[in-house]
């Protein structure tokens, strides 16, 4: 027999309260570990939420985040990513460190895996991407 641990009904935590900035969640595991699944999820639960695929609809986003990746500048988190209240998978998990500073009140979630696992999914999702670029006009 399988025991439950049930706890009373509490009222979902208003997340608007945590942080005065916008971003109140931010996935920090790197691409493979399940970020599309947190993006999902954030979305039905309401957020409005930046995954790496977005950016390459989002040229003005992708293009600060490049700058700082590369040139090394500051940027303003809260002005670069003002559209979103959450974020995850690639490059978000390269500034962790950034976002962590400018967002304290945000919560954060580390998606994972096992090593090998994570490894044959990059593995296939590579050869799929290639063969996809290959077959495209």
């Amino acid at each position: 027999r399988c025991s439950v641990h049930r706890e009373r009904h509490r009222d979902p935590v208003d997340l608007s309260a945590l942080s005065p900035n916008n971003m109140k969640v931010i996935g920090v595991g790197v691409p493979r570990t399940g970020t599309n699944s947190l993006q999902l999820a954030l979305h039905a639960l309401g957020y409005k939420c930046l995954h790496g695929f977005d950016l390459l609809d989002r040229e003005d986003v992708m293009y600060k985040m490049h700058s700082r990746i590369v040139g090394g500048g500051a940027i303003s988190w809260n002005e670069t990513l003002t559209d979103f209240d959450a974020c995850c998978d690639c490059p978000i998990y390269v500034m962790y460190d950034e976002l962590q500073k400018e967002f304290p009140e945000a919560k954060y979630i580390l998606t994972s895996r096992t090593e090998e696992s994570w490894y044959r999914s990059l593995y296939s999702f590579s050869r799929l991407s290639s063969v996809i670029a290959l077959a495209s006009p």
